[in-house]
């Protein structure tokens, strides 16, 4: 037998301690899954890393071989060093993880093989890329010099290669280089800001393209904090490896290029004028802000050298564009040189181009007649719009269309992938260009087949944009399809006294709803306006009757002819008016119609379950004369209408007086009220619970028999 011990207990005391426990624990964890949402820096002590090896690990195509291995800082030195450069005095300052030679790096970083520096381990460089934070703390100091790139900033963990040399040609030095870092894109714009530089002869020569003078950190070259091209710090010259920002957007996954860094930039060139003699340069490296996450700069092997320095050269008066130009080449009226360059690397583009349709709002496709089909593709187009309603499916290289619209219309759209690599796919419909935030409509998916269905338009000019997600590819091939839609037409909301255009017929179906096919609101005649309330003038307008007996002075002489196909035959041919009856207990009812006047006569009434009474009407009454009677109708609850009219002789209509009485019991008319055993075949079974007991009975039966 279990009892519960005593609140005084020792046993009950544990207890109470183990329950506050236990609360503070769930707190702590809800706090802590509140934290997980940010991101948050590794922990790692001095001399150690969080890198885990992949579990099936694979031959990759980048390889490194660090100072542990065996090489010297010399060896570093000659391989980076090309003809005509002599090198003495080579000094090494870092971890001998930290600095070596590379292999495999064309399809990765740019070039085949060089040299590589790091604030972390050169061995955690290869892909695939499979964490997102990877770091060796190597617990160094920093540079002076590079804290001097980067004012406000503390390095730590330095790697530095530093020697003399002397050229036996042009006196200007030239080498190519790619920054990674796994600071990229989560830490963009923090306070940590990972930075290198090249310094000859104490001057830094490794600066950012066209930005007069910036060294080449984190904050400098970027795609933005969430990474958002073409937003950030020069996006034209960064390349996003963040699995977090590829579809589907989880670790591991094999990136844009095979390799462990989140981002790095596009192959730059470092040149500077040597003075004459023997120069120094330092090639340093480091973390900014904190000791964690390794960056590194890759320098082409062969690469440094002594010669005349090339560029892109833009000859901007033919819009034509040259690499590998020499500064003194470049000296035409209207031309411009970007050392280091090449012409795809220029921001703006300078290029001689064959405009092609789509590739933006100048230049948009027009959609001809519909259907419209096109076959096409994103993949010879740019990522030029980047701000719309599509949010991270605008990222990708886009394609513009035009629709021109004479008349309000509804419209299909389809974009589907070519191929299953084709996916991720946005679309976007507005009336700018691009289209903005917000736009008129947009569809998404992570699959191959993006709609926006009956999208109504009004007359007008639109732009379409298809773009996507960038995946692998940053463009897709693709088949846009375009269809007309529902017909659509002005939608009066009678009751509102308000009026929308291109509005589809199933979207004007409230009470008080007219819908108007193909016309806009202004040309509705008459004009969009609410009718006096209870005209009785046809179904959508009846005179609504909740309460009995009722009564009501009348006239159809402001109404029309709207039916004529009902149980009354002749008698239906007048201007008629319609009352809807709400009935919410059984009741018998007679209805009584007469006539104003001696001349308000033929005269017809007929009740119905629908609107007009049809030919089989549960009740009609005619009569040539001036009143027209229908005696004791029993009616179950429900809605039923009632149509006045008249068989026209000398004038269609008749002035009148309608009265509608109730009469004790129920007259036996319907056989449901016969007895109980006939209740299940009534339309309405719950309708005779007389005594509101709950249930129909004998109890209800004997009530009914007594006319309650």
């Amino acid at each position: 037998m279990c009892e519960k011990p005593d609140s005084t207990s020792e046993e009950w005391q544990r207890h109470r301690v183990g329950i506050g426990t236990g609360l503070l624990l769930c707190a702590l964890l809800v706090a802590s899954a509140h934290a997980a949402d940010a991101p948050r820096r590794p922990q790692v002590g001095p001399g150690g890393s969080n890198w885990k090896p992949p579990a099936q690990p694979a031959s990759r195509a980048l390889t490194t071989h660090d100072l542990a291995s065996g090489l010297t800082p010399a060896d570093v030195v000659n391989a980076l060093l090309g003809p005509g450069v002599a090198a003495s005095q080579i000094q090494f300052s870092g971890a001998l993880t930290a600095a070596g030679t590379f292999s495999g790096g064309t399809g990765i970083v740019g070039f085949e093989s060089g040299i590589i520096l790091s604030s972390g381990n050169i061995g955690f460089v290869p892909g695939p890329n499979s964490m997102d934070d990877v770091t060796a703390d190597n617990g160094l100091a920093g540079d002076a010099d590079l804290d001097g790139l980067i004012p406000g900033y503390e390095t730590f963990d330095a790697c530095i290669l530093e020697f003399d040399f002397v050229c036996d040609g042009p006196q200007t030095v030239v080498f190519r280089y790619v920054l990674t870092s796994e600071e990229y894109n989560e830490w963009v714009a923090s306070p940590y800001n990972d930075v290198f530089g090249f310094f000859l002869n104490g001057q830094n020569i490794a600066l950012v393209p066209g930005s007069g003078g910036m060294a080449v950190s984190i904050n400098n070259v970027n795609c933005s904090n969430p990474y958002n091209p073409p937003d950030g710090s020069f996006c034209n010259l960064y390349v996003n490896n963040d699995c977090s920002d590829i579809p589907p957007g989880t670790f591991p996954c094999a990136g844009v290029r095979d390799i462990e860094m989140d981002g790095f930039t596009v192959v730059l060139t470092a040149t500077g004028t040597l003075q004459a003699g023997t120069n120094h340069i330092k090639l340093a490296v480091a973390d900014a802000g904190d000791r964690v996450l390794d960056s590194n700069v890759f320098i082409q092997g062969q690469s440094f050298s002594c010669g005349t320095p090339v560029g892109a050269c833009c000859h901007t008066g033919t819009l034509t564009c040259d690499d590998y130009m020499p500064q003194s080449a470049c000296q035409e009226p209207g031309d411009v040189w970007s050392v280091g360059l090449f012409c795809d690397q220029l921001n703006p583009p300078c290029v001689q181009v064959q405009h092609q349709g789509g590739e933006d709002c100048q230049h948009a496709i027009a959609i001809g007649a519909l259907p419209f089909v096109d076959v096409n593709s994103t993949c010879t187009m740019d990522n030029d719009y980047s701000s719309t309603c599509l949010g991270t499916f605008d990222n990708g290289d886009d394609i513009i269309y035009a629709l021109q619209l004479s008349s309000p219309l509804s419209i299909n759209i389809t974009v589907a992938g070519a191929t299953p690599a084709d996916n991720w796919i946005g679309v976007a419909v507005g009336d700018t260009c691009p289209p903005g935030e917000p736009c008129i409509a947009y569809a998404t998916t992570s699959g191959t087949v993006a709609t926006i269905t009956d999208l109504a338009l009004p007359a007008g000019t639109y732009y379409l944009m298809i773009d996507r997600w960038p995946s692998a590819l940053n463009c897709m091939d693709f088949t846009l399809t375009i269809t007309s839609g529902a017909p659509t037409g002005a939608c009066c909301h009678t009751t509102a006294q308000l009026c929308d255009e291109n509005v589809p017929q199933a979207d004007c179906q409230a009470p008080g709803d007219v819908w108007s096919m193909g016309l806009a609101c202004s040309q509705l005649i008459p004009p969009c306006t609410t009718p006096p309330q209870g005209v009785g003038r046809d179904c959508e307008y009846p005179l609504v009757v909740n309460g009995l007996p009722y009564a009501n002075v009348n006239t159809t002489c402001d109404k029309h002819e709207d039916y004529s196909n009902t149980c009354l035959g002749n008698y239906d041919n007048g201007d008629d008016i319609i009352y809807e009856l709400h009935v919410a207990v059984p009741q018998t009812v007679a209805i009584t119609v007469s006539g104003a006047t001696p001349n308000d006569r033929r005269i017809g009434v007929a009740l119905g379950s629908t609107c007009p009474p049809g030919q089989n009407c549960i009740a009609m009454a005619t009569t040539e004369g001036t009143v027209a009677t229908i005696p004791s109708v029993s009616l179950a609850p429900g809605v039923y209408y009632l149509m006045i009219d008249c068989r026209p002789v000398d004038v269609e209509c008749i002035a009148f007086s309608l009265s509608i009485t109730t009469e004790t019991g129920f007259g036996g008319m319907l056989d449901c009220l016969a007895g109980p055993d006939n209740w299940p075949t009534c339309p309405d079974p719950s309708g005779y619970d007389f005594d509101i007991d709950g249930d129909v009975d004998m109890g209800d039966f004997a009530m009914f028999q007594e006319g309650f």
